[in-house]
């Protein structure tokens, strides 16, 4: 929320204010000179004519105060929270290095916390459905932030998993452009991370169950398994060595993907040359044994890479392509016999693009077998090496990433899994705020919303405690009420009996009301039902639930 937003709430406020002033003040009046049209009519009417003018104009300005009141409650509890917030860029700005201003590219950001790019495995035959509109817009809480979309394939034959999104075609397109209005809407920035997954893949997501490509003949080894559609795994596929013809064909495809994004909207392309896929396939020599201009010697294994940047640069100019490395990550068995040459070539070569940022991933990286140990290496060396913005992700922290900025181990920190399941992470972050848990078991499912967009931000747990109150404090009037229905009921029946059958009369008159109210289901009939038949204490889940779920408009 920003200034504007504030200062509107206030105003809205004000208004409030003045019109319950002017309810109040109305009621006051109506309470004095309600009588006035009564002198005129006959003593005989005047009293009852009096009496129905009165409770008749009292009951409407009395409910119409009463909305007003409610409206300014929760117009200044609005108002109160986007003060704060308001506040808060200044007051981060001074005490946490996350929230360091920082420009990449034509792009200023109010803060250093971006959104890594994450496989969600939503988006249904390919195309980004609703779904991805409201996960990135979430994900955009706090303006001037930058989030890199999950890895888009270039072309049908780059996908490796079910229900990952594409962008070579006109639907695919027209589908992240609507991602990207509604990103921008929110005063953020959004980075489409583009990928073809090479031998990563399985005959089943392949044109015509062709075998994946790749720039070797030998598939993946275990414990590394291929996911299949139908939730099972597999081995990975044998892929097929590509032709040396091939290959710039697929650098067209990358060039293509970039120019569609840019027509997207996108403020940028990342390529994803990380985690053993068909880039970093080509760079590390534990996988890549051709004899060509592609395979060998530290160049000419780069020479794909720097290609597919060479094109993209010229197809949407310099400042807005980035890069994706994991030098030191073994992921998919993408391993290299002495990375930090391989890395410190190729970030030689890519200062020379004047690249947006050069995303890292750190060793530490949590892969599928589990927590990876930490190791002596770290990307201080590539860090040095590169002479723009750096980038660096896996497992960090706030902590951590206040510690890396500050100090000039990174200029930027993608998060991943703090972020899915912390839709408003960077907010937390400047509050230093309790996170919540994501769960595993829905990273990679299909469900549009089940841990996709039902995470909740700070801002829907304040309503979901605000609207539990409520419900408490409805819970303790209703107690109240029922204390004094038992009281009334008592003394009409001791009343109407004789001291001899009073006990059957109350016994009878407690039966009565316990039938009649067993068909109800309101909270203040079940509250009352509840305690006209049992002696222990009314608990929460005495109630239907139906009763206490977050309202829909809330989430």
């Amino acid at each position: 929320m920003n200034l504007c937003c504030w200062k509107s709430s206030k105003i809205q406020l004000l208004v409030l204010e003045t019109k319950r002033w002017e309810l109040e003040a109305e009621i006051r009046f109506h309470r004095i000179h309600c009588g006035v049209r009564t002198n005129y009519l006959t003593s005989s009417r005047k009293k009852q004519v009096e009496e129905e003018e009165e409770e008749e104009s009292m009951d409407t300005m009395s409910a119409a105060a009463a909305a007003a009141s409610e409206q300014h409650r929760r117009i200044h509890q609005a108002a109160a929270a986007t003060s704060s917030i308001c506040d808060l860029t200044e007051i981060a700005t001074k005490h946490n290095p996350l929230f360091w201003s920082c420009e990449v590219g034509s792009m200023n950001l109010s803060h250093r916390v971006v959104l890594a790019p994450l496989t969600r495995c939503r988006a249904l035959d390919s195309v980004p459905q609703a779904a991805h509109v409201e996960y990135y817009t979430q994900r955009a809480a706090v303006p001037g932030g930058l989030l890199i979309t999950e890895a888009n394939a270039v072309a049908p034959e780059a996908f490796g998993l079910c229900h990952t999104p594409g962008i070579y075609t006109e639907d695919q397109v027209e589908a992240w452009a609507k991602v990207v209005d509604a990103v921008h809407a929110k005063g953020c920035f959004i980075i489409c991370q583009l990928w073809h997954v090479g031998r990563a893949s399985h005959f089943c997501y392949q044109p015509d169950g062709a075998a994946p490509v790749s720039p070797t003949r030998n598939a993946i080894k275990r414990p590394f398994l291929a996911k299949l559609p139908n939730g099972k795994v597999d081995d990975y596929s044998e892929p097929r060595a590509l032709a040396t013809q091939e290959i710039p064909v697929i650098v067209q495809q990358f060039r293509r993907a970039a120019r569609n994004a840019i027509i997207a909207g996108f403020d940028g392309v990342e390529v994803h040359a990380a985690h053993g896929y068909l880039v970093d396939q080509f760079l590390k020599d534990g996988i890549n044994d051709r004899i060509d201009q592609y395979g060998g010697s530290l160049e000419n294994r780069c020479r794909f890479l720097l290609e597919i940047v060479e094109q993209i640069n010229a197809e949407i100019g310099a400042g807005r392509t980035s890069v994706r490395l994991s030098p030191l990550m073994d992921h998919n068995d993408a391993v290299d016999s002495n990375p930090a040459d391989l890395a410190l070539y190729l970030i030689k070569k890519l200062n020379d693009f004047k690249l947006a940022y050069l995303h890292v991933t750190e060793p530490r990286f949590h892969t599928v077998l589990g927590p990876a140990k930490e190791t002596d290496h770290n990307l201080q060396i590539y860090r040095d090496a590169f002479h723009g913005l750096f980038m660096a992700t896996g497992g960090y922290t706030r902590e951590d990433g206040m510690r890396a900025i500050r100090r000039g181990y990174a200029d930027l920190i993608s998060y991943g899994r703090l972020f899915i399941s912390n839709p408003d992470l960077p907010l937390r972050f400047a509050l230093n705020s309790t996170l919540n848990k994501y769960d595993r078991s829905t990273f990679y499912t299909h469900d549009q919303r089940s841990g996709y967009t039902d995470y909740p931000s700070l801002f829907q747990l304040q309503q979901q405690q605000q609207y539990l109150e409520e419900e408490e404090e409805e819970e303790a009037s209703c107690h109240a009420a029922a204390d004094h229905g038992r009281f009334v009921r008592s003394v009409t029946v001791d009343h109407g009996a004789q001291s001899n059958t009073a006990a059957a009369a109350s016994t009878k008159s407690t039966v009565s009301f316990r039938r009649s109210s067993s068909n109800m289901i309101s909270l203040q009939d079940q509250l009352l039902l509840h305690q006209t038949t049992s002696s222990k204490p009314f608990e929460l889940g005495d109630v239907p639930k139906s009763k206490f779920k977050t309202p829909a408009a809330l989430l």
